[in-house]
Parts: structure tokens; sequence; C-alpha cells
């Protein structure tokens, strides 16, 4: 059996059937796995979330998709207690969620964080914290990029941004750059390149970053795997930059 692991969509839905096309992908022949990431940025995010789920397609939890989730958690407390929705979205994002029916939510609610894939290759949407093993991994998961290299004293561990930035924090190295294992991972979140997937090996196994931007103009990859096999890149190339990438915040 084939898996076909789908990097960040962020509602190119056009590029997202395409895509499967170019795959010649059979439902309930092929096993469909989405990275997460299905909403925001793109034309027709809604639309992302109803096709996946209509394809069948198994999915990890994401940074942006949890957003939609958690957004949604408290309008329904509001309608209990009254009190205003602490979180600051846009009415053009709020127009989104407020489209989602109640099974795309509960669909994307009861998402795992991540997914084992068989033959040592697990998926996630953002990447691990080398300073734990696979059991332990937290929710870091759906957002961590950059990792302490020791000098701070929690090597392998999660470092956040500063507000309303995107730039590596000092004392930092990417989360791969310490990841050893035993697992090979395919994650998405992080444009390394807006036309070649990135592949970091470590002895053992190697993790595959295959969010290639295709909001920002870039590439919608399709990692196709089978187990004993080296994997295969298959893309198709956004019809238009949706989303600047200053904007990706």
């Amino acid at each position: 059996m084939r898996t076909l692991i789908i990097g960040d969509v962020h509602g190119c839905l056009e590029e997202f059937q395409a895509l499967l096309g170019k795959v010649s992908f059979v439902q309930g022949q092929d096993r469909l796995v989405s990275l997460g990431d299905l909403l925001d940025r793109g034309p027709d995010p809604v639309g992302c979330v109803k096709f996946a789920r209509e394809m069948g397609a198994l999915a990890v939890k994401s940074n942006h998709d949890e957003k939609a989730v958690r957004w949604g958690a408290h309008e329904v407390k509001r309608k209990d207690t009254g009190k205003k929705n602490p979180m600051k979205v846009s009415p053009e994002k709020v127009a989104q969620y407020q489209a989602l029916s109640e099974q795309d939510i509960q669909w994307l609610a009861a998402l795992p964080l991540s997914l084992d894939l068989g033959d040592g290759l697990w998926a996630v949407h953002a990447g691990m914290e080398p300073a734990f093993p696979l059991s332990e991994q937290s929710d870091a998961v759906i957002r961590v990029r950059y990792v302490d290299d020791g000098t701070r004293g929690k090597l392998g561990e999660m470092v956040g941004f500063s507000e309303g930035s995107l730039e590596q924090p000092s004392d930092t190295v990417y989360w791969t750059e310490q990841w050893k294992g035993p697992e090979s991972i395919v994650y998405g979140h992080a444009v390394h390149s807006l036309v070649d997937p990135r592949v970091d090996s470590f002895p053992g196994g190697k993790c595959y970053g295959i969010d290639t931007g295709s909001c920002f103009g870039g590439r919608l990859t399709c990692m196709v795997w089978i187990p004993g096999q080296e994997p295969e890149f298959v893309q198709v190339q956004a019809a238009k930059e949706y989303c600047a990438k200053d904007k990706r915040h």
C-alpha cells in the first residue's frame, strides 16, 4: 500500500486536488495523510478541510488548525458565560471559522499529535523536541522549529520566537540537527524552500520536511512512501502567490 503524505495545504484546494490527481490517488487503496495546516492563507481553507475529510485522509494536529478549534471552544463558553472570546482573531478568520461545520470542528479536534506510519516513520506537523523520546513528546510538536543548543541549560527543548518575529532565537539550532531518532520523521510547518523538500539524515533514519510553501507561490508536495523503498516527491506548482511571505505570522 502506498502512503501519500501531503505538506501544508493552507487553503490551496485547487492545488490539493491537482496533486492527488497527479499521484493517481485511489481512495480505499492508498493511505492519504495530511500534515495539517489545512486552514488559513489560501483561497479556500474550509474547502480543504471538507475535501480532506471526504477523501478519508488521516491527519495530525497543527498550529493553524488548532486555533480554529480553540476559538470555537471559547465561543461555546462565551454563550454560557457572556465573557468575551480572549483570542484576537481577524474578521476574515472569524468568517472562516464560522464556515466550518460542527463535524469539521470535531474532526480537527480529534486529530492526534503524531501518526505511526509504520516501518519506523512517524508523521507530525512541525517536528520533535530532541530532549525527549517520541513517547514523551508534548504539543510542542505542532509548533517547534528551534531548540536549545545547550547554552540555556535545556539541551534539545523548544525555544519560542520573540513576539512578532520569526528570526532564529540565539543559542538555538533547528530541531533536526539534534534529533537522533530512532524514528524517522516527516513534517511540515517550516518552509525551507519554495521548490525542494528538506531532507536531514541521522544514523539509521531521516527527517523529511515537505512544506514547500504552496500558499506563498511555491509548490505543494506529496511524499509517496512505500516501506522498504526510497520515498518519491511529487509536486504541483501553485497557481499564484496567495499570501506574501512577510504575512506568514
